[in-house]
């Protein structure tokens, strides 16, 4: 399997549709990201006690661009993380963790939607969602897969014997 990242690095044009922003924006964002884990690991400097020099240890597989990628795939395709660890050539723990930590960066770096914003502020929640009950959500979908339903009398309801799943379905 391709590395994502190392497939941006050479075709620059799929970056939009690989991780969801162009190459550029990308760019920008590593610089930020590099300057973020600068003044994080600066605040842990302060409070550390050392044992060991500074420097010693693993050092790391993936850098700071890889590490994002990673992030960026993982919101762009929501594949499992047994799959983000084969294509990054990490383990599924690491690439949870690398996951996690640089979500909470691109939380504090990237806009929030309307509604996020809202819930931060907690004023005008109420009409806010009022608001949204006079619009109606539109779906594109006619079937969706469920899980199977325990009952014999509902499972019937839901169940397609052409292809042989249980599924909902959206008329």
């Amino acid at each position: 399997m391709a590395n994502p990242f190392e497939h941006i690095q050479q075709k620059t044009e799929t970056a939009k549709s690989l991780i969801g922003v162009s190459y550029e924006q990308f760019q920008d964002l590593v610089a930020q990201a590099e300057e973020y884990e600068k003044q994080k690991q600066e605040e842990q400097e302060k409070t550390k006690t050392r044992i060991n020099a500074k420097g010693g240890g693993r050092p790391p597989k993936l850098s700071i661009a890889e590490k994002l990628c990673l992030c960026l795939f993982y919101l762009k395709h929501a594949v499992t993380f047994e799959v983000l660890g084969l294509l990054f050539d990490i383990s599924q723990t690491t690439a949870n963790d690398q996951f996690h930590y640089w979500l909470d960066f691109l939380y504090d770096l990237l806009p929030a939607s309307l509604f996020e914003e809202m819930e931060k502020r907690g004023e005008d929640m109420e009409k806010f969602r009022q608001e949204l009950e006079q619009y109606r959500l539109l779906v594109d979908t006619t079937e969706q897969d469920i899980e199977r339903p325990s009952a014999q009398g509902i499972e019937r309801k839901y169940y397609s014997g052409k292809k042989r799943v249980t599924q909902l379905k959206a008329l």
